[in-house]
């Protein structure tokens, strides 16, 4: 009975030190969580869909051109063709050449067989 006595005596302690870890670890992890924001990512064809990041991520996302906050009616579309304009492509310079086109070349044997030395 005496094994059972202590057990007993330690028993509360035990429990309450659990509870404690556990507040601290939910209170920890409560305080580490960082804050979501929206943003409108944008795409290699110039438009912009809206995606969720952590906060600390933002002065990346905005150094390559992702906006920040998202526009009252949504992320921006891509380019209509109508607003690219399409400009001819002037060639400065004499004219080069590449030469004589090269001569075909005969095709190569290929039922050569080895030969012995003796």
């Amino acid at each position: 009975m005496l094994k059972l006595d202590r057990m007993e005596k330690w028993l509360p302690l035990f429990f309450a030190m659990v509870i404690v870890v556990m507040i601290f670890c939910y209170a920890m992890s409560a305080f580490a969580q960082s804050t979501r924001i929206h943003i409108c990512h944008r795409l290699g064809n110039g438009g912009y869909n809206e995606i969720t990041i952590d906060d600390d991520a933002l002065p990346a996302h905005l150094a390559h051109g992702d906006i920040y906050p998202v526009p009252e009616g949504g992320c921006p579309g891509p380019p209509t063709s109508s607003t690219t304009t399409t400009q001819p492509i002037i060639v400065v310079g004499p004219p080069t050449t590449l030469g004589p086109p090269r001569p075909a070349q005969p095709p190569r044997p290929t039922n050569i067989s080895p030969q012995t030395v003796g």
